[in-house]
């Protein structure tokens, strides 16, 4: 349990820092199964990883302790409406978006009036999975009698990833995803493909998404939100990658904040520099030619950069006539 919480510690801390860059403010915090004081089942934050990060700290520390408050019924049997948004997540294992918390309908976020109080306004969910476990990620995390309870299997969570942020940004969301599930395997972790269900900025949920490769993993349809198939609008091309425009308004940011902010990964985002002959040096090191280091040399004799440099050609001294034959001779 300590190594998955060590793990779930360098998520939480990594995670919240890009976003807290990319976003006004961020909170990241681990739900994880508790025994309540009945001997049911609840998926709780407190005493779980969690950091802030960003301009709206004070803000969001205060949510945070809202948040401890709160209790999501997880049980097998429960009808979702009943579970809360984090309960359906845990018992669904798909990854859920709200754009907006505070304009779902009732009971969908139970936390609106404290989210509306501390200035949150969009919420990313995402089940973890163990790689390492295999199924005995719940086990390890809430004791035998909590495993039972929750039905812990392969396929099952054993927590909840949740990001919430003060300011909304559907086109960062995206990007921030790919961010995190690309580096959660090298924790021995993993998160669905795709996000499953985005609620858009006015609370409604769009339809089911077609297809499902990958365990609550939903891929993006046509008929999807624009903004979220194209990672990005005007700023990010699903075909050509990051804009000239939008790459020149993230340049104040670092790679991975900049490529999180365009939906994009760190390596398409500097090709995409070099594609607009956008420079930044923060991103990319100057690079040089043997070429210009030779003609940045010169020769001997002649000024460097005057004029184009041709390499003389290598020749050994020529000899004394006679030579030869005054050696045969000899």
């Amino acid at each position: 349990m300590g190594d998955l919480r060590d793990r779930l510690r360098q998520v939480v801390a990594g995670f919240s820092q890009v976003a807290g860059s990319v976003c006004r403010g961020a909170l990241v915090q681990i739900w994880g199964p508790q025994l309540d004081d009945d001997g049911g089942i609840e998926l709780r934050t407190k005493g779980e990883p969690w950091n802030v990060e960003g301009a709206e700290n004070a803000l969001l520390h205060h949510f945070r302790q809202q948040s401890k408050a709160h209790g999501f019924p997880c049980e097998a049997g429960l009808r979702p409406e009943t579970m809360g948004c984090v309960g359906r997540v845990f018992r669904s294992g798909e990854a859920e978006f709200y754009q907006d918390v505070q304009a779902l309908p009732p009971g969908t976020y139970l936390r609106a009036a404290a989210a509306a109080g501390c200035g949150v306004s969009a919420s990313l969910l995402v089940p973890l999975f163990d790689t390492a476990g295999r199924g005995a990620g719940a086990a390890a995390w809430a004791g035998g009698v909590a495993a039972n309870a929750v039905n812990a299997v392969a396929d099952r969570p054993f927590a909840v990833l949740e990001l919430a942020v003060a300011q909304a940004n559907p086109y960062g969301a995206l990007g921030l995803y790919m961010w995190m599930r690309d580096r959660l395997s090298m924790l021995g972790l993993y998160v669905p493909q795709h996000i499953a269900r985005t609620y858009d900025m006015a609370g409604r949920a769009p339809e089911r998404r077609e297809g499902t490769s990958e365990r609550g993993g939903a891929r993006l349809s046509s008929s999807a939100e624009p903004d979220l198939r194209s990672c990005g609008g005007a700023e990010t091309s699903p075909m050509q990658g990051p804009s000239a425009d939008g790459i020149r308004l993230c340049l104040g940011l670092s790679l991975e904040a900049a490529a999180a902010r365009l939906g994009c990964r760190p390596t398409a985002l500097i090709r995409a520099c070099r594609r607009h002959c956008v420079a930044c040096p923060r991103w990319v090191r100057p690079t040089c030619s043997v070429s210009a280091l030779t003609h940045r040399r010169g020769t001997p004799g002649r000024p460097a950069n005057a004029g184009d440099f041709v390499p003389r050609r290598l020749h050994t001294p020529p000899r004394a006539a006679g030579g030869h034959a005054g050696r045969a001779r000899a």
